[in-house]
């Protein structure tokens, strides 16, 4: 009988942890707190080549093999190991930035890229999620930035890396259904392009808000416009809002902001 992933999920659960079945033991080994895990190398293998590699380099002792862990805490790698046999609720459990800072990095490390995936997509409903709340909410100690919500979707995207589209596509949530006053900052924009050109958070950022403004463009100036020098776009006098028709008053053209 073939399972579907979430049987399979399911029945992996039930094996997670239980040293009669396992033939890995792995010890996650912190100043401040140690725990075994009993694991299969076969689940291992089947999720990081890396780990799995590490077991199969090891050897077998007693009918089974032993690996301690000591460069990650225990939390971090309890996430993995239950992601791993089927728990795949990231979205359910409350997880800080530096939190999903850490477990990306794991990630990554081990070659888990459904989990970074994963992290990405819960950094980006963090970032909103603690952006509807109100301007104050992003000052708290979520998010270690004191620039508002374009310092949180900066570290976000840091997250990422612009070699994958996956990762492009994920991040592009930070500017999706906002409102044209909010992906238009101005000086944060201005500071990315002249200040951080190598900073990869802040350049998939910049990426992202380009993309954003172009399509702005497009759909407010008509392709014979768009040949004109900007100078001449941008004269003052009376000019009208190409979505509702009104009559732009004066203070709010472009030439003047």
């Amino acid at each position: 009988m073939t399972l579907s992933l979430d049987q399979n999920h399911t029945n992996f659960m039930r094996i997670f942890n239980k040293y009669d079945t396992s033939d890995v033991t792995i010890t996650v080994k912190n100043p401040s707190l140690t725990k075994e895990y009993h694991l299969h190398h076969g689940i291992i293998m089947g999720f990081s080549e890396p780990l799995g590699r590490q077991c199969m380099n090891t050897a077998i002792v007693e009918g089974r093999k032993s690996i301690t862990i000591s460069n990650w805490n225990v939390q971090t790698m309890d996430t993995v190991f239950q992601w791993m046999y089927g728990d795949r609720g990231l979205a359910n459990k409350e997880f800080s930035f530096t939190d999903l800072d850490l477990l990306n990095h794991v990630a990554l490390d081990y070659g888990m890229y459904d989990l970074h995936n994963a992290i990405l997509k819960a950094a980006v409903n963090l970032a909103i999620s603690i952006k509807r709340q109100g301007p104050d909410a992003l000052l708290e100690s979520c998010f270690d930035s004191d620039e508002g919500y374009w310092g949180s979707a900066q570290a976000v995207c840091g997250l990422g890396t612009d070699k994958h589209e996956d990762d492009l596509s994920i991040l592009k949530g930070l500017v999706d259904n906002l409102k044209l006053t909010e992906i238009r900052p101005i000086q944060k924009f201005l500071d990315i392009v002249t200040h951080e050109p190598g900073q990869l958070g802040a350049g998939i950022l910049a990426r992202f808000l380009i993309e954003r403004l172009l399509k702005v463009i497009e759909v407010t100036v008509c392709k014979k416009c768009q040949e004109l020098p900007d100078k001449d776009l941008l004269e003052p006098g009376a000019i009208n809002c190409s979505y509702c028709t009104d009559e732009v008053p004066q203070c709010n053209s472009p030439s003047e902001q």
